[in-house]
């Protein structure tokens, strides 16, 4: 860690200049300015925080929260004091729930950098000159770095009508969404597509997800099959391998023709959804010959330079992994290395989640990749990943009612190691509150972490990711073995 320390850039005006103000912008600044330097966010929208607040993780987390809650009240129709459910609910008084107080949010983010004294200037572009000076308006700016933090926008195929009405993206919905849709499909089975896909079914719209590829290839394969049986059973229509062909329609969507193979069918729909991933918005350095990747990312190194001297980048402008973690972490990296501490950004050992109606969380190797790497490798589960045998249901919190009424639908734990050193291989949870609990987890497995380790630890009953209890069954065995 860096030792604290005043700007010793008696030559410029800012020790860096953050060029967007999401996660990557934001956070540098804040860190910069916390270590002694100092830091000037310029950022062409009309808020600080970036896209997060306006129209992406703030909304998928509030729609998946919709989501749990609409499938809760179907699933439980009629049960206890539940009453019968209406099967359609309207989406546009969620968003403009959402909308009415996003201005709180931007007003809660832009207070906490004014106190604590970074700079920063709204709804202007900014150029590039020289990596030593930034044109804002008519105004010229000295800085020491710059840091390119402009994060990416949606990525739209070149397919025939997707210029028509009622073609969204995640950025569009909230923005452009003025009817309630009744039939939808949702183009791209990732961690945009899938959550939003969940709660349009859960409203009752009559929803299709399809992707060109196989559904979550990074997912542990019952791990998977469980989460797309639980789509399945909850009415969506699931098509994998599948291209969209054309969006057919006059003056707005009306159906989309598919094909898979050597068949082709139309499906009827009055709104798309397109969630075919994100373009790096990595123009504003193109003149100064700075080296991009084949997406467009911006190419760094672990210290988030780029190959021009005094040009760094952080956060969704150098490429994937586009998670909120990463853009902080980068914008951090930056900063610490712009002020002479020395610092390296890693990836590697890092949880990774999905949303569906459930809260899905990985982290280390699948079955099959631990069952590849290593001669001992030992399974544990709890749950019903096959619904036609029977299992042990891991009812969590939030769901002690679902594992008495629906026991199938409880979610699914696994735990998987070496049966030889004890090390934990991988961890994979399909239900809920178990977020927090893959964070720690992530950090004790990168350091070796071991089922005798996990099985000594104190769990608050009932614990969600039940691991604990699934580590004392592994040295069990370990022990009679």
């Amino acid at each position: 860690m860096g030792m604290k320390r005043k700007s010793d850039s008696s030559d410029f005006e800012y020790d860096a200049v953050f060029i967007g103000g999401g996660g990557a912008g934001h956070i540098g600044a804040l860190f910069m300015k916390s270590q002694g330097g100092k830091a000037l966010i310029v950022d062409q929208d009309d808020h600080l925080g970036g896209k997060c607040p306006k129209n992406a993780c703030y909304t998928h987390h509030l729609f998946y929260d919709c989501a749990v809650e609409l499938d809760f009240s179907r699933q439980f129709a009629g049960k206890l004091w539940w009453p019968e459910f209406d099967s359609k609910v309207a989406i546009l008084p969620i968003i403009d729930l959402f909308k009415a107080k996003r201005e709180k949010t931007y007003g809660g983010i832009e207070l906490g950098a004014r106190v604590r004294g970074v700079d920063y200037i709204l709804r202007q572009k900014a150029e590039i000159i020289t990596p030593h000076l930034v044109r804002v308006g008519e105004r010229k700016i000295r800085t020491k770095a710059v840091v390119v933090a402009t994060g990416a926008r949606p990525r739209i195929p070149s397919i025939p009508g997707t210029d028509l009405k009622g073609v969204f993206t995640h950025a569009t919905l909230v923005e452009e969404l003025d009817y309630e849709p009744e039939r939808i499909l949702v183009v791209g089975a990732s961690k945009v597509g899938t959550p939003y896909a969940s709660f349009f079914n859960a409203c009752g719209c009559e929803t299709t997800l399809m992707d060109q590829v196989p559904f979550y290839p990074f997912l542990d394969h019952e791990v998977r099959q469980y989460v797309i049986r639980g789509m399945v059973e909850r009415g969506m229509s699931l098509f994998q391998e599948t291209e969209v062909v054309e969006v057919l329609g006059e003056d707005r969507v009306q159906s989309v023709h598919l094909r898979k193979g050597d068949k082709d069918w139309a499906v009827d729909v009055d709104a798309v959804f397109m969630a075919t991933g994100m373009v790096p918005n990595s123009e504003i350095v193109r003149h100064l010959g700075v080296a991009l990747g084949p997406n467009s990312e911006i190419k760094v190194n672990g210290r988030m330079e780029t190959n021009v001297p005094g040009i760094y980048a952080a956060g969704d402008v150098i490429g994937p992994p586009m998670e909120q973690w990463k853009a902080r972490k980068s914008g951090i990296t930056a900063a610490r290395n712009i002020l002479g501490q020395k610092s390296e950004l890693k990836l590697g050992f890092c949880p990774d989640q999905l949303h569906s109606t459930y809260e899905i969380c990985c982290v280390g190797l699948t079955e099959k990749q631990a069952k590849e790497q290593c001669e001992h490798a030992s399974v544990l589960k709890l749950g019903i990943a096959d619904a036609r045998k029977p299992g042990v249901t891991p009812m969590a919190e939030r769901m002690m009612i679902m594992g008495h009424l629906y026991p199938e639908k409880t979610g699914f734990q696994k735990m998987i190691y070496d049966a030889d050193s004890g090390k934990v291989l991988g961890l994979h949870h399909v239900g809920y509150g178990a977020k927090d609990s893959f964070t720690y987890l992530a950090y004790l497995m990168e350091k070796g972490l071991t089922v005798d380790q996990l099985a000594g630890m104190t769990e608050l009953f009932m614990d969600s990711a039940r691991f604990i209890q699934m580590a004392r069954l592994a040295t069990w065995e370990k022990t009679k073995t």
